[in-house]
């Protein structure tokens, strides 16, 4: 997204950062609505390592890596970062989500998308300005 003109590599991670954050809330909102679901094992998704290396400058530097041939192509387009929560089952019927859990995650997940928007449309804004007053 950075090679786009007008935005830099910042505008890029936050978008990044966003589109990280709503495939969050997705599996959040998938393992709320499984509560009930005898065997469903809750699904979390981490993408702030790979986000962090992006950052760095080191896209290609393992953050995600195959070692097995089951492995997704961590190169492909649309990238799955969710992973299922190992040895996390808490209840009898072998369902693995905790309600309270996954309610102050999906806060938490909201309040972060809220602040790098705000970020993005304030940088996007400050931008219009100076291209509307080079106008003048």
């Amino acid at each position: 997204m950075a090679g786009i003109i007008g935005l830099s590599k910042v505008d890029g991670v936050l978008h990044q950062g966003l589109t990280g954050l709503t495939s969050r809330q997705r599996a959040i909102a998938q393992n709320i609505s499984n509560v009930d679901t005898p065997g469903y094992k809750a699904v979390d998704v981490r993408f702030e390592d790979v986000l962090r290396s992006e950052m760095q400058g080191q896209t290609d530097a393992g953050a995600l890596r195959m070692t097995s041939a089951a492995h997704m192509d961590p190169g492909a387009a649309g990238r799955q970062l969710g992973v299922v929560k190992p040895n996390t089952t808490l209840r009898a019927d072998g369902n693995s989500v905790d309600l309270d859990e996954e309610m102050v995650k999906l806060a938490d997940t909201q309040l972060t998308y809220d602040a790098l928007s705000q970020i993005l449309s304030t940088r996007h804004s400050i931008m219009q300005s100076i291209v509307n007053d080079g106008r003048r």
